[in-house]
């Protein structure tokens, strides 16, 4: 959702759990760009990231990856680095 008081900046995601990729989410980072936000999800050992439409703010699901460590693993946090 826009912030109403500053239409530039989001203020909040709604994400519809409809997949079964977002099992036990514990974190999520948003990247520099602003344009994807990663969901860590260590019940499954995925991280899920979504597209963040820059007109809405709506997210788009796209397709899960393995977080290296596995299902059932305990990953501590996720972060978002520009490496440019």
């Amino acid at each position: 959702m826009r912030d109403a008081a500053n239409p530039a900046e989001v203020a909040s995601y709604v994400i519809a759990l409809a997949s079964a990729a977002l099992v036990t989410p514990i974190d999520q980072a948003l990247s520099p760009n602003g344009q994807f936000l990663y969901q860590l999800s260590p019940g499954n050992g995925m991280v899920v990231p979504f597209a963040i439409d820059p007109g809405s703010g709506s997210l788009t699901q796209l397709t899960p990856v393995s977080d290296g460590l596995g299902a059932g693993q305990s990953p501590q946090g996720i972060a978002a680095v520009d490496f440019n």
